[in-house]
């Protein structure tokens, strides 16, 4: 159930020559915009198919994905625990487990917008690092090697968290790299698409490197290291996800 993959976590970082640095990281909120409490066992939320939601209450249930009051508290009780993140690491996956004939892509951003938008809300001085999971796209997991209506918009929504020289290479594949913010200046955060290399992606199932994402990747190594900087680099699933070992 998604409430059980609700991570939303502080965590401590290590900052190289600095003491602890503090952030957020977000994941895996799965929103069903039409969660809601009925009599009806089938009827409580799409996100369940064709389980009896038996027991709801205004929360949630661990049958379905998260309602919206379930999130929106949840955003609020993070800035009661930690108001003043040194940044916060958001690595996707915002939209319900339905059939993608029961979304669209104009659903897929209306969520991501929604959810971008509470965070600044709540966080509006924090810088956000942000990445798309499998499910923030449409149809799910087919993420394109190049530029789409949905890079495109959720550039412009995250917009006010990314760089200037960010927005080109996200228009082009949902990846970019900036400095990341906190104790010690020395520090890169490089922010992967690696939806492009899911085995469910038949999108990018042929090709050696999609959207050159590995040579722009290597590029980027290269002038942190030769800067001297610790380079951290979160992602909403790992390289080659469904790929057995």
């Amino acid at each position: 159930m998604s409430l059980l993959k609700l991570l939303i976590f502080l965590a401590q970082c290590g900052v190289a020559k600095a003491g602890p640095g503090k952030f957020w990281h977000i994941s895996d909120l799965h929103l069903d915009p039409d969660y809601k409490v009925s009599a009806d066992p089938l009827q409580v939320c799409p996100s369940a198919g064709s389980q009896l939601v038996s027991n709801a209450g205004p929360w949630g249930d661990y049958l379905c994905d998260s309602p919206w009051v379930l999130i929106n508290s949840s955003v609020y009780a993070m800035k009661e625990i930690e108001p003043e993140p040194d940044f916060i690491l958001w690595t996707g996956d915002d939209t319900p487990h339905v059939p993608n004939e029961k979304l669209g892509e104009a659903a897929v951003l209306k969520i991501v917008e929604r959810l971008t938008k509470l965070i600044r809300e709540v966080f509006p001085g924090t810088k956000v690092y942000a990445a798309l999971g499998n499910h923030d796209f449409h149809p799910k997991n087919q993420f394109p090697a190049g530029s789409n209506n949905i890079y495109n918009q959720v550039a412009e929504l995250w917009r006010p968290w990314l760089n200037n020289e960010s927005i080109a290479p996200f228009k082009e594949g949902a990846f970019y790299s900036e400095k990341l913010l906190g104790q010690s200046g020395a520090g890169r955060i490089v922010v992967l698409n690696t939806n492009l290399y899911y085995s469910s992606n038949e999108q990018t199932a042929s090709m050696v490197d999609p959207g050159q994402q590995f040579q722009w990747l290597e590029d980027v190594l290269t002038n942190a290291s030769q800067a001297g900087e610790m380079v951290r680099s979160p992602a909403s699933s790992p390289s080659l996800s469904g790929v057995a070992s």
